[in-house]
């Protein structure tokens, strides 16, 4: 559940976060913000996409920045911004006692104080970004360089880096590729679909090879069978998406035409005059039109698709191989080791399988105590909580060498380990990121405003399209003015 957005108060705090950056870029080394997406290898389509092998990372940039070359003594005061959830108080003293002469202040995890902490000159030493939020970051110079700690380390290689830490790295234009600047806490392939497979034998639904992506196509039909109702009453609804990835699933349509929703400079939004990305819209407006999925007309009942599908509500549900740790949360839940995880799904000319964004840790270049957060940053990645996170199943691990560690004894275990290791090798990690503006929660909160109009015939699909486009642009032009552009 700690996954979930809340989409409104990240729109509302998107204007407060661009200003403070034009504050901190008076206080910090600030670069050019980036003028191109990612570019894909020569052999694959222009939408950014990097398709990794799981044993491969990107290359490295010449270090920057570092310790010293003696060992360092770690001492003094370390400010450390994560939220209770993420790091409990019991975990926390295990660091703590490992640096008796060390002072930990722990400040609560909050978008707008980290940005006027950066501001003031202030920042905390080690925070928390998501992969979707580096670009803004890093365009700033706000974050520490960190190869040559990597290089030193005896428990962290740049090597073992699972490929989804590419959204961390980056050459002063480009994600994926160049120095590290932080590290993804786990991650997850999040487009990977689960199936209750009790509602499809009732369905007269064929069980699907669990080794092979099925169509978006497929999915759509599948979910007209397996949506179930009594009367008005909906009993079961055929499939759910988590709508906060909307902005991906976009992306990734688009990426199999080899084209961007965004311009080469991010400076314009392109829906309307973008075949793939209309036709990404229109499947969801023609699933929620047909009711087989929920919709702002045919609310989720418990106000996630994640619970629903738990509870037997749901035929198909696309969450990624973290909502596995959830499913072996509650053994009294109808879904408890029945669920079945396969590959997320394709539009039908390539496979992928994308992470939205991991979340990961980083240290500020204006660290007060950057030894200290180096010191830090290996124990919470390579240290009891890294290993803690990779048992619980609620992600996979950052480094590869803790992939040992992911739950391996039940029937079930072994089905989902052996899909993500199937996504892994077929995985696309980095898609464009635009850094002026919240894109993904604008297009969210966007498309659920119109798509409610629509479905109420207050206006038509391509209206809705028209709106969306122009409501998405607006917001990039707010955001480019807060930026000086």
């Amino acid at each position: 559940m700690t996954r979930k957005s809340n989409l409104i108060s990240q729109i509302a705090l998107a204007l407060l976060i661009v200003i403070s950056m034009i504050l901190s870029a008076c206080a910090t080394a600030a670069t050019e913000a980036p003028t191109q997406a990612v570019q894909p290898e020569a052999t694959q389509p222009a939408a950014e996409l990097v398709k990794a092998d799981p044993t491969a990372v990107p290359a490295t940039a010449a270090p920057t920045e570092g310790p010293a070359a003696a060992e360092p003594e770690i001492n003094g005061k370390l400010v450390i911004m994560f939220s209770v959830e993420e790091l409990s108080d019991e975990s926390l003293k295990e660091f703590t006692d490992m640096y008796p002469s060390l002072t930990v202040e722990r400040v609560p995890t909050d978008e707008t104080r980290l940005r006027a902490m950066i501001a003031a000159g202030e920042p905390p030493d080690v925070f928390q970004l998501g992969g979707s939020q580096m670009p803004a970051y890093l365009s700033q110079g706000v974050l520490l360089q960190l190869d040559d700690y990597f290089s030193k380390s005896e428990v962290l290689k740049v090597d073992d880096l699972a490929p989804a830490n590419s959204f961390f790295m980056w050459d002063g234009e480009k994600l994926g590729q160049g120095g590290v600047y932080g590290m993804a806490k786990d991650w997850s392939p999040d487009y990977s679909l689960w199936i209750n497979p009790d509602a499809f034998v009732e369905a007269g639904i064929e069980l699907p090879d669990t080794s092979k992506p099925i169509t978006y196509a497929q999915m759509f039909e599948w979910s007209q069978k397996l949506t179930k109702k009594n009367g008005d009453q909906v009993e079961r609804i055929g499939m759910t998406f988590e709508t906060y990835n909307l902005e991906a699933v976009v992306q990734f349509r688009c990426a199999e035409d080899g084209v961007n929703i965004y311009s080469d400079d991010f400076k314009q939004v392109v829906i309307k005059d973008n075949p793939c990305a209309v036709e990404a819209l229109k499947y969801y407006y023609d699933a929620s039109k047909e009711g087989i999925t929920w919709s702002p007309l045919n609310p989720s009942p418990n106000g996630w698709n994640g619970k629903d599908f738990q509870l037997g509500l749901v035929g198909i549900t696309s969450n990624g191989y973290w909502y596995s740790g959830l499913l072996r949360g509650d053994s009294t839940a109808p879904m408890y080791d029945k669920a079945i995880m396969l590959p997320a799904p394709t539009w039908g000319k390539m496979r992928y399988s994308p992470a939205y964004g991991p979340s990961g840790v980083v240290i500020a270049a204006q660290a007060q105590n950057p030894d200290a957060a180096w010191a830090f940053f290996e124990w919470f990645n390579a240290g009891t909580p890294a290993i803690d996170r990779a048992k619980s199943g609620w992600g996979v691990p950052s480094l590869k060498s803790f992939m040992q560690y992911m739950p391996q004894e039940t029937a079930f275990d072994k089905q989902t380990y052996a899909v993500v290791q199937d996504e892994m090798a077929n995985a696309a990690y980095i898609r464009p990121i635009n850094p002026y503006f919240a894109s993904g929660p604008t297009l969210d909160s966007s498309f659920k405003t119109n798509l409610e109009m629509a479905l109420r015939d207050e206006i038509t699909f391509e209206q809705m399209i028209e709106n969306i486009d122009a409501e998405m642009n607006q917001a990039l032009q707010d955001g480019l003015a807060a930026f000086g552009k």
